[in-house]
Order: C-alpha cells, then structure tokens, then sequence
C-alpha cells in the first residue's frame, strides 16, 4: 500500500506547485489535513466519506488537500480505527488536523487549525471505534457535488454492476487510452478545478503526464476487478458510494514489477447515472 499512497501525493504535489499559474482564481482558500498514523490500521473520513485509509501498522505522516471533501456550513472531521494487533513497544498514534493553508507559503502551512482529533486507546474501546468532531467551513465551497448529486437510499444489483464496469474501463484507460480515462472522471476533474482554483485544461494535463509516467513502468498489468468481491459503501451524507474490495482494498489496483498503485473510487448519481466524482 505504500508506493500507491505515493503515487497519490506525487500527483497532488505536482498540481499544487505547478499549477498556479494556470489558476481560474474561482476559490483562493485552501485547506488540508494533516495526518499521522502509527501502530494502527485506521480511516480518516471528513462527512463520513473515507479518503485516508491505511491497512497497515507501518507509520506514515502525510498532508493533503481538503477543499474537494468540504461543504459549507458544518462538516465532520472523523478517525475510524479497526482491530490490531498490540504493540509493547509504543501506543497506536492517529492523528488528523484541518487548517487553512497560508497563501504566502509555497507548501502547506497552517494559518488558522479548523479542527484537530486524535485517537487514544481506552480500556473500554471495542473495535472498530469512531471519534469524530464538528467544525465550520464560512468560505465559500464552490464544488458541485453537494448540489448535484442524488441522495442515494439503496443500492440494488443493477446499480453494482453499472458502477464495476465503469470501473473495469477506468482501469483498462489508465494503461492505454487517457482520453477515455480523463472522460470518465470529468466530474471529479471538474470538480477539483473549482475546489483547487484552477482550470481543468491544467489538471488534465497533470493527470496525462501522470498516466505516462505511470505506463513507463516495467510489466504494467491490471489486478482483474472480481464483481463477487465487492463491497459498496454509502457514505458522505448518503450522496455518494465508496467501491472496494472485500478486504478493504481498493476497487482498481495496478501492479508492476516494482511498484503497486491503487485508485480510490466514489461515486455519485448525476442527472440519473453513476459518475465517477471522487
């Protein structure tokens, strides 16, 4: 999990630092969470929507963009942590804090905390375990998420199998057509424009150089989507459903001789049909 946790961030690093030039100027103010985790398997979830999931005990710290996660009004910021296994030698550590990026600084620098959680075992935990915290967002969220997608009561087969074909040709795109690949995660491009303040023509152009990059790695190959191993999550507000594997990995993952890459996969209903958003 860690080299496709890597991936992610390369991608997101390579728009925050070159992209502003491009800028749209649609929303100036940036947020982002930063995270630490140690000795504990754990999801990070702002509006019940999982987007930091590690399943592993191995640590990490990590600091990444909010803004595409937030609504305006009142959001939730929570820690889910999952059973493990008991470490003698230090306590399980997780830690997550929004704040306001401060726009004279080239990386991302707190200038106002919005929210801070962290996790403590306690004697009278029972796994898995949910803390969460409230915290208000007075900028404008300019995203069409909240406003466009359906709010989602149930899931039946035909839903399910709408959303792992859409999936199955993302993966196949990623390897060889990015056009197709750049289609079907419009809304999501489209969305992280207004949520980042940037034209879509730039993120397009990150993502193109990001499926380069990722194809020039030696035996590339899909890890084939099982259909009878999927599991549909709905979450953020009952507006969108995380796809996974049953054993919580992610639903597309490709693998090289090297390297592992997973993608995260949300989906809304948009005017009647599934979307990839997030």
């Amino acid at each position: 999990m860690k080299y496709a946790y890597l991936f992610r961030i390369l991608i997101l690093t390579s728009i925050f630092l070159h992209g502003n030039t491009m800028s749209q100027q649609v929303n100036n103010t940036k947020q982002y969470v930063k995270v630490e985790m140690k000795g504990a398997i754990a999801n990070i979830s702002i509006n019940e929507i999982p987007f930091i999931k590690n399943l592993e005990t191995d640590g990490f710290i990590t600091t990444e963009p909010v803004n595409m996660w937030l609504k305006n009004g009142e959001n939730t910021l929570s820690i889910t942590v999952y059973p493990y296994e008991e470490s003698n030698s230090y306590s399980p550590v997780v830690s997550a804090t929004i704040f306001v990026h401060d726009e004279k600084q080239d990386i991302p620098t707190p200038l106002k905390t919005l929210a801070t959680i962290q996790f403590t075992p306690e004697q009278e935990d029972k796994y898995p375990t949910t803390k969460s915290i409230k915290f208000n967002i007075d900028n404008a969220i300019t995203t069409k998420l909240w406003n466009d997608a359906e709010v989602i009561k149930n899931i039946n087969s035909q839903d399910k199998s709408q959303m792992i074909n859409i999936a199955d040709k993302l993966a196949e795109a990623i390897l060889n057509n990015t056009e197709q690949a750049i289609q079907l995660q419009l809304f999501k491009i489209q969305d992280d424009a207004l949520a980042e303040g940037k034209t879509v023509e730039r993120l397009t152009e990150v993502a193109t150089k990001s499926y380069e990059w990722l194809r020039s790695q030696k035996d590339l190959k899909i890890d084939g989507i099982d259909s009878s191993k999927m599991k549909f999550n709905i979450c953020g507000n009952n507006r969108l459903v995380n796809m996974m594997r049953d054993n919580n990995e992610e639903a597309v993952i490709l693998e090289s001789d090297e390297m592992y890459f997973d993608v995260g996969l949300y989906f809304a209903k948009i005017n009647g049909n599934w979307a990839i958003v997030r």
